[in-house]
């Protein structure tokens, strides 16, 4: 988190860390500058130089050293090849240029060692020497270049010979107190976010927030206007800053800052109705973002009133007034509780047409007194309560305000809870449908839901009646598995709704069988085969589980033929059976195949037609 120092200009505005909402901002007109001091009294280092140095030529620096021989220093120490150097540069980084360069030096060359001062563009494509050294001595000297955008600024010692340069005492390129002008050509990019600068209406307290990155020379400041008037101005506290303008490094301050605040809407410059505002960082440059909003204010409350009167042809539906001056009517909500209680039941409320509207189950409580409470919220989040009439009475009313009714239903034909029929077997539901008084009420809507178990392709099967002229109605219920069926009336506006359940329909499965010779001799074999009926039902994973029996001939009882066995995928099955050797007269068998009940089959257990088979005695 970086650090700030503020100035608060009237209205104390913060700028906030952003989730940042992307946004354009509006640069200044050119480019901003500022100085960069390198192995100066005022900043005793040479951090942004890049030294150069060979086994010939070798870079010190002693920019914190006393005395004449203070600064950064190339000296000759060995024999050097041809265009052998040693170098010191300050290199510009992407996004900034130099333009100006004021230094101290000591220049001296010595025969083919040539000391100079130059600035180069991008990729040495363009150099321009500005100062060179001659063959004497010199005291410090300043130098002085100005020019166009230039990515470098050297200092050299270089062997100028094809023949080399023989190790000289002389040779020198010594700089110091170097004051590079920059020219920074990249605003900050600015984000905001925030309550206070979403789009839509405010009110009371709002977050205003700001996200400024700058690559170049680092963020130095936020500030913001309201109506043209500075309001807030923010300046980020920079590392590198020597004073205002002067630098130590090329990024001064941070790349990325942030900051918040809170502005309260109900205090001027702020007003209902639009407020603009211009909000800014700025750059160590100089160079500056802007984005503009306009915020809309609203700190008034929606007017709220019930009706005086009910809704006749719909008593339940609970009606109040609600409109808003500025931002607009944005919520609502409808309260009811006994009166002289303390806990209030809200109601599921409309907004229509500047009103509330909200409907009350008043038969689905004790009859009594109640009364009610409004609520509404306009856009900006005003919010208004009341629990009085627009003619200022108490919105208190009787329970309860809409008639009952009797839902009947019950299973046919027979008319019991739980009805179970065969395979494939249609039945029906029906019943009567009165109002508390036992009057018929005709030409209203039934529902019927069939409501399947596990295995079912469905799980529940929706249909709709309307009562006869007696406030008779009845449906049908299609072939299928077992299933729970209800039926409910859902109300109308001077009736309350009503569910019945009508009971269970069990359906046995579809079981047939069938075997491939009614006659087989002895020690001879019978194809079985069959299916079970899946009609809107899922034949389990492994198949239909299944059991042939046959009839024990002397007690007459059923038995199990091996072991139970699976159907496939379809509830189709076959298998063989081989008869004994040990019969001494013919015999007649009865077979059949029994559907045992699954978790997840849909369907009771059922058993299919017996068939008979004669074994023949040799």
């Amino acid at each position: 988190m970086i650090r700030v120092r503020a100035r608060d200009i009237g209205s104390a505005v913060a700028v906030v860390s952003l989730i940042g909402l992307g946004v354009a901002p509006t640069a200044a007109a050119g480019d901003g500058t500022f100085r960069l001091v390198q192995c100066d009294p005022a900043h005793p280092s040479a951090n942004e130089a890049v030294r150069e140095g060979t086994a010939a030529y070798v870079v010190r620096l002693g920019c914190s050293d006393s005395g004449s021989n203070r600064g950064v220093r190339i000296d000759s120490v060995d024999r050097a090849a041809k265009n052998r150097a040693g170098r010191v540069r300050w290199v510009a980084p992407a996004g900034m240029s130099i333009i100006g360069v004021q230094l101290d030096a000591k220049l001296r060359r010595d025969g083919p060692h040539r000391s100079r001062l130059l600035v180069a563009g991008p990729g040495d494509a363009r150099k321009e020497v500005f100062a060179r050294g001659g063959p004497s001595p010199t005291a410090w000297k300043t130098y002085r270049w100005t020019g166009s955008a230039a990515r470098e600024f050297v200092a050299e010692l270089v062997c100028d010979s094809k023949d080399g340069c023989k190790q000289s005492g002389t040779a020198k390129t010594w700089v110091r107190d170097v004051w590079i002008t920059v020219a920074d050509h990249e605003p900050p990019t600015i984000s905001v976010s925030g309550g206070l600068l979403e789009p839509g209406w405010k009110r009371g307290e709002g977050h205003l927030g700001l996200r400024a990155t700058d690559p170049s020379s680092g963020v130095a400041a936020f500030k913001a206007a309201l109506g043209g008037a500075l309001a807030y101005s923010r300046d980020v506290l920079c590392g590198g800053e020597l004073a205002p303008g002067l630098s130590q490094s090329w990024a001064p301050c941070v790349s990325t800052a942030n900051d918040q605040t809170s502005l309260d809407t109900r205090r001027p410059p702020f007003a209902d109705g639009p407020n603009g505002s211009r909000i800014c960082a700025v750059d160590f440059a100089g160079n500056e973002a802007c984005v503009q909003r306009i915020i809309q204010v609203d700190n008034t409350g929606p007017v709220v009133r019930f009706f005086s009167d009910l809704y006749a042809p719909d008593p339940e539906l609970i009606r109040a007034s609600a409109a808003d001056q500025h931002s607009g009517l944005f919520a609502g909500s409808i309260a009811v509780r006994p009166v002289g209680q303390d806990e209030w039941d809200s109601l599921a409320t409309q907004i229509r047409n500047d009103r509330l509207e909200a409907r009350v189950d008043s038969s689905g409580v004790p009859a009594g007194e109640y009364e009610f409470i409004a609520h509404a919220s306009d856009i900006a989040g005003n919010t208004t309560t009341t629990s009085l009439r627009s003619d200022g009475e108490p919105m208190i009313l009787s329970f309860p305000l809409r008639d009952g009714v009797q839902l009947r239903a019950h299973l046919e034909p027979g008319g019991a809870e739980r009805k179970t029929v065969p395979y494939g077997r249609r039945a029906r539901v029906e019943g009567t449908l009165t109002s508390a008084t036992g009057e018929p009420l005709a030409g209203r809507r039934i529902v019927v839901d069939e409501n399947f178990g596990l295995g079912a392709l469905i799980d529940h099967r929706v249909r709709t009646v309307v009562t006869d002229a007696q406030g008779h109605w009845r449906s049908r219920l299609p072939v299928g598995p077992s299933r729970r069926i209800s039926v409910r009336f859902d109300g109308d506006l001077t009736h309350v709704p009503s569910e019945v359940s009508a009971g269970r329909l069990n359906v046995r499965t579809g079981v047939r069988l069938r075997v491939s010779s009614r006659k087989v001799r002895e020690g001879r074999a019978v194809t079985f085969k069959g299916k079970v009926g899946r009609v809107g039902a899922r034949i389990p994973a492994p198949g239909k589980l299944v059991q042939l029996q046959y009839q024990e001939p002397v007690t007459r009882r059923w038995y199990t033929v091996r072991n139970p066995f699976y159907t496939d995928s379809r509830g189709r099955f076959k298998t063989r059976y081989r008869f004994g050797t040990h019969y001494s007269s013919n015999v007649k068998i009865r077979f059949r195949l029994r559907a045992l009940p699954e978790r997840d089959w849909p369907y009771r257990a059922a058993r299919s037609a017996v068939r008979r088979i004669t074994v023949v005695a040799r």
